[in-house]
């Protein structure tokens, strides 16, 4: 979160911002983490921009937590992972927590 904040935006608009989740996607009241039971392969890569909405869509912002954002384009730029073939038998536990 101290990255979002030396920026000037929320946690919820660092996010959508670099890990390029779009309006119309989700709200991102929410953050899941699970923790795996056994050790897994992983490919890796990075998010490519993308726009903050696609046309003719209907936001999901939750308006009351995240303001507007000010540019039309999602940068990316985080790394995100893909676990082929993940299913829920391989979590050992898992958490949600409510993003402000």
């Amino acid at each position: 979160m101290l990255i979002a904040k030396q920026n000037g935006v929320s946690m919820r608009e660092w996010g959508r911002l670099t890990s390029v989740i779009k309006e119309n996607w989700s709200s991102l009241d929410f953050l899941l983490e699970i923790v795996l039971k056994i050790p897994v392969y992983a490919w890796f890569g990075g998010f490519k921009g993308m726009s903050r909405i696609d046309n003719g869509m209907t936001s999901k912002r939750n308006i009351t937590l995240e303001q507007k954002g000010r540019s039309s384009m999602l940068p990316g730029g985080a790394t995100q992972f893909y676990i082929p073939n993940l299913t829920v038998g391989h979590i050992s536990s898992h958490q949600f927590s409510i993003l402000k």
